[in-house]
């Protein structure tokens, strides 16, 4: 009796490691949303390009008041 109480064990330990592999599948989905996350980075750098290039402009207009300082 006491050796078949010990084989029904082993079977509920390859239930615990089915559930592991199920929660591996969520970290995968979690790593999605990073990507996600990190496309919207994207988004944003192309918006701070664009502020450089006000500042381009601002810059030539200064150049501008120098010459007719002059």
């Amino acid at each position: 009796m006491q050796g078949g109480k010990e084989v029904m064990q082993g079977g509920k330990e390859d239930k615990q490691e089915g559930k592991e592999a199920k929660q591996g599948g969520k970290e995968v989905k979690q790593g999605g949303k990073e990507a996600k996350q990190g496309g919207k980075e994207v988004k944003q750098g192309g918006k701070e390009t664009k502020h450089g290039g006000k500042e381009e402009k601002q810059g030539g207009k200064e150049v501008k008041q120098k010459e007719t300082q002059r």
